[in-house]
């Protein structure tokens, strides 16, 4: 018997429900969540501890911590300012949760404020976002 599409997601859905709870316990969140599935069901969850800046986010988020580093090559003074702020782009609010250098079409991460989901978005977005100064920007596609 193979495990179908909708069955991965029913039990995955469940497993997170239940792994919120426990990683909230010990200060953490949840973060990737990657499933197979097929003649075999394989999840695989990501956490991180939860440290928070002023604005909300989770500074200990692998894009965050990427953003940290190369939030002053693209434009920003104070990168860790930048986290949590938000900008509207294509009549959307976002939150400024990270940058993922790994993904060059989309490294921007943040999350819709309206509806709470997160989003990979064109590095364009950057120059939305309050502190960006474009003659500090060293990369060639801002």
């Amino acid at each position: 018997m193979l495990v179908d599409k909708q069955t991965a997601q029913a039990v995955t859905a469940e497993i997170q429900a239940a792994l919120q709870e426990i990683l909230a316990k010990h200060g953490m969140e949840q973060g990737k969540v990657s499933i197979k599935y097929g003649e075999i069901y394989k999840v695989t969850f990501e956490a991180t501890p939860v440290a928070l800046n002023e604005n909300g986010v989770n500074v200990n988020t692998p894009e965050a911590q990427m953003w940290l580093v190369m939030g002053q090559y693209r434009g920003f003074a104070n990168p860790a300012s930048a986290l949590g702020t938000t900008f509207t782009m294509n009549s959307k609010t976002f939150k400024f949760v990270g940058y993922n250098d790994r993904a060059s079409r989309m490294p921007v991460v943040a999350i819709d404020v309206k509806d709470g989901k997160q989003y990979k978005i064109d590095a364009k977005a950057l120059k939305f976002i309050t502190g960006y100064n474009a003659s500090n920007d060293t990369t060639a596609s801002a």
